[in-house]
């Protein structure tokens, strides 16, 4: 393909420029005759327009959650970083006569989860300095709901005012019950055939949205001080101060999945994140705890 070179640096596509990238892309096309089909489009070019249903949106690097949404929900194709690898390197051997079929997503049934970028031998590997004779790797996949929050409200009683005013993401792991700590910056369409056990949520997906709404209104609580005085003798206390749970506002979320890996050895236990290689907890009685 005109001996261009794509290569991966991290988890972004370089050194090509933009241009460069267009053009490896739509030479991709080309060998499948399909260059006059579909209209190329690199993400940061995408602006406020939603996409045609007839474009394929190019990602240098792994797509995030938001642009997956963005993309596919008005019936775009999509390719981040790990698709055009794979694409590039198919077109090529297209070009050396072997017989491949486009893809502009998959028949399988896919999830959505963190990546797995750790495999059971890495994972193995990994937990070996923590468990004595490591000999199996299971992966699992816990499931997490992902929302967009809000919250906007002044609190007061009188004597006392507090103004929220907070927003972001957040997960709550269905397995646990708790606000997960994870951050779901890397978000991939994972084949169910390479996802391993989906975990069985603990809580109930009528139950989910209210549970977050009251964790996060507890998490954003905050102490005040009160100074009041009495009989000519001034009086400090301390009150909590939360939003009341109806305040926090909840976009409609996203199940999501999260790899681990499960190391088991003798009477210990070592949990590896699939996506980073990170141990998570060592455990000694059997069970997996998440962090």
């Amino acid at each position: 393909m005109r001996g261009e070179a794509v290569r991966t640096e991290g988890r972004a596509l370089g050194p090509l420029s933009d241009d460069d990238l267009r053009v490896v892309v739509e030479e991709v096309l080309d060998t499948y005759g399909l260059t006059d089909e579909v209209h190329v489009v690199l993400s940061g070019e995408l602006g406020e327009d939603e996409p045609e249903p007839d474009s394929l949106v190019i990602h240098p690097e792994r797509a995030p959650l938001s642009l997956r949404r963005r993309v596919l929900e008005p019936g775009a194709a999509l390719w981040d970083v790990d698709d055009v690898v794979r694409e590039v390197g198919r077109a090529a051997l297209v070009q050396l006569g072997a017989e491949f079929e486009l893809e502009f997503g998959t028949d399988e049934e896919t999830v959505l989860s963190s990546p797995v970028n750790v495999d059971s031998e890495e994972a193995l590997d990994i937990a070996r300095p923590y468990v004595k004779d490591a000999a199996i790797a299971l992966l699992e996949m816990v499931p997490h709901v992902l929302y967009g929050y809000s919250c906007r409200r002044v609190v007061g009683d009188g004597e006392i005012e507090e103004e929220f005013d907070e927003s972001g993401t957040v997960a709550l792991d269905l397995v646990s019950g708790e606000l997960s700590g994870t951050e779901f910056d890397d978000v991939v369409d994972l084949p169910v055939s390479r996802a391993g056990e989906l975990v069985q949520p603990s809580v109930e997906p009528a139950e989910a949205d209210e549970r977050a709404r009251r964790l996060l209104s507890e998490e954003m609580s905050r102490e005040v001080r009160l100074e009041t005085e009495k009989r000519q003798t001034r009086v400090y206390e301390t009150r909590r101060v939360s939003p009341p749970i109806d305040s926090v506002e909840l976009d409609e979320g996203d199940l999501v999945y999260r790899g681990i890996w499960t190391v088991k050895g003798g009477r210990t236990d070592v949990v590896v994140d699939s996506a980073t290689g990170e141990i998570l907890s060592p455990n000694t009685g059997g069970g997996v705890e998440l962090v």
